[in-house]
């Protein structure tokens, strides 16, 4: 593991070393993606920092201190030595970095891991073990059993076949013409009526066909939350993958989703009143690379994995960094690096909204009439700690939802969406 490959999912801290003592500060990722100049780095939020209870009383620059990064993930405990840290300009953001060379200083496996692998190579032992004793126990049987008549009897069991032929064999009418001492008996080789292959009717092999195109694997679900209505679907990662689509004119979600051959669509970004747009790239190319349109944080979907980036410090050459598939800016993330959350949009609108789970499944629904606070407390009400990220694509008429040929929400005319 390298620095920039950190994950909140890691739990992250900092280690400080002064005069003897260390204190182990927690610390919360604003984004797991190269930040800025700095190679192999990640960037922290300081204002999530508490040392025993009291936020922000660490003073990371200070001469006397040393650091040690840490974190960890099923198997190791890493820990990097002596690392340094940059203030990002202007905000509270904190970059921890090393240069592209650097090493893991400390690999250890946890103590957790440790006794799992013990347990583990001891029951492989004894399953091997019991196995070679099973295995010479049955050899000292047979060796003891007439071996040759117990394979002429079970030969003498089996029905034979004169004159074989493809198809199903009725076993029970066989048994009956078996040979009995001298007595031969002469055997029907024509197929009995049951056994002629009618051919199969068209109608019922397209009926068939008709009733698999219609199978799903998903389902959405609409639900009441404090008299808030909402509706929601689940994917799978391994099954579905977020795609950005960007259109020439105005359409709506469901023009959108049919053409680029897509079964669920959502509005994507939000625009001002003269509709300009913020940061949007698609298909290798920017829409738009600026974020001087209003207010809102990039949402950033690279390897799978969504990301959310601070409009206060979100720059084109940062987000090309993360080596995007696409970008669309709609408003903010409600749920972010899974323990940080943002309610400071207490307006009720209808919201537009796409999410993940921390096993990388994603959510993508619209909540009516809702604040952040609404969208934080559902959230939490169904999935806990297990969504990492919760982003608000756009709120009013613009919010629009279709799912497999069905509009739930049918919205305005908009120029592009996020179609899985």
């Amino acid at each position: 593991m390298i620095i920039s490959e950190i994950r909140q999912s890691n739990n992250p801290y900092i280690k400080l070393n002064k005069n003897a003592s260390e204190l182990d500060v927690p610390i919360h990722l604003i984004n797991h993606k190269v930040i800025e100049r700095y190679e192999n780095c990640n960037c922290f939020d300081t204002n999530s920092i508490n040392v025993d209870g009291v936020e922000k009383q660490v003073n990371f620059f200070s001469e006397n201190v040393t650091y040690d990064l840490c974190c960890e993930d099923n198997n190791f405990r890493y820990i990097w030595r002596n690392v340094s840290f940059k203030q990002l300009k202007d905000t509270d953001a904190l970059c921890v970095f090393a240069d592209s060379k650097a090493d893991i200083y400390s690999k250890t496996a946890n103590e957790n891991e440790k006794v799992l692998y013990f347990i583990n190579i001891n029951i492989k032992f004894w399953k091997l073990i019991t196995s070679i004793a099973a295995i010479f126990i049955a050899i000292i049987v047979l060796s003891q059993l007439p071996l040759k008549n117990i394979v002429s009897d079970v030969r003498s069991s089996i029905p034979q076949i004169e004159n074989p032929f493809a198809g199903v064999f009725n076993w029970e009418n066989k048994q009956n013409e078996q040979i009995s001492g001298d007595e031969t008996t002469e055997i029907d080789n024509s197929l009995p009526d049951e056994m002629v292959e009618e051919p199969v009717k068209e109608e019922i092999v397209e009926e068939q066909e008709n009733v698999i195109e219609k199978k799903q694997d998903f389902s959405y679900t609409s639900d009441n939350y404090k008299g808030k209505g909402v509706t929601y679907v689940l994917l799978e990662k391994e099954k579905y993958t977020p795609r950005l689509v960007v259109t020439d004119e105005a359409k709506t979600i469901a023009e959108i989703t049919d053409e680029a051959n897509g079964i669920i669509g959502i509005n994507a970004s939000a625009w001002n009143e003269e509709e300009a747009l913020n940061f949007t790239y698609a298909d290798g190319n920017w829409i738009s690379d600026n974020k001087r349109a209003y207010e809102g944080d990039p949402l950033s979907f690279a390897n799978g994995e969504l990301s959310v980036i601070d409009h206060k410090y979100a720059t084109k050459k940062m987000l090309e960094k993360s080596d995007p598939e696409w970008i669309a800016t709609g408003y903010k993330a409600v749920i972010f690096n899974t323990y940080s959350t943002n309610e400071d949009d207490e307006e009720s609108y209808n919201r537009s909204f796409i999410g993940q789970l921390k096993n990388g499944n994603y959510i993508v629904g619209v909540m009516e009439n809702a604040s952040y606070s609404d969208m934080v407390e559902w959230a939490r009400g169904i999935y806990g700690y297990d969504i990492s990220i919760l982003y608000n694509t756009d709120k009013g008429d613009t919010c629009g939802l279709y799912i497999n040929n069905e509009e739930i929400y049918t919205g305005t005319l908009v120029k592009n969406a996020i179609v899985f």
